[in-house]
């Protein structure tokens, strides 16, 4: 079995990422298309997504593999904490998503 493990990071890098990401993003949807498993944990499963915005205000594109986004609360004091569930169809199959957001605080 094959499959790949994709981690999250800062805004700033994860920018940096999204750009070369964006690159392979046919090869991405082959693979997923041909059955190959994608752990996407952190900020991964936001370029997963359509985009990712940032509280500055900054958007990340995303692979729009999925057809969701991620605003963080522009809120600097706070955090964007909470489960999420996503249903969707993957190849005429009905799926959830399932994921956990903990993102957007500054560093003070």
């Amino acid at each position: 079995m094959t499959w790949f493990l994709l981690v999250g990071g800062a805004d700033q890098e994860q920018g940096i990422l999204a750009q070369d990401l964006i690159q392979y993003k046919s090869s991405i949807q082959e693979a997923m298309d041909a059955g190959v498993f994608f752990l996407l944990i952190c900020g991964a499963y936001q370029l997963f997504g359509k985009y990712y915005k940032g509280v500055e205000g900054d958007v990340i594109p995303g692979l729009e593999v999925f057809d969701y986004y991620t605003e963080a609360i522009n809120d600097r004091k706070k955090r964007c904490i909470g489960n999420i569930v996503i249903e969707t169809d993957l190849n005429g199959k009905k799926t959830k998503i399932i994921g956990f957001e903990n993102h957007g605080r500054a560093n003070f």
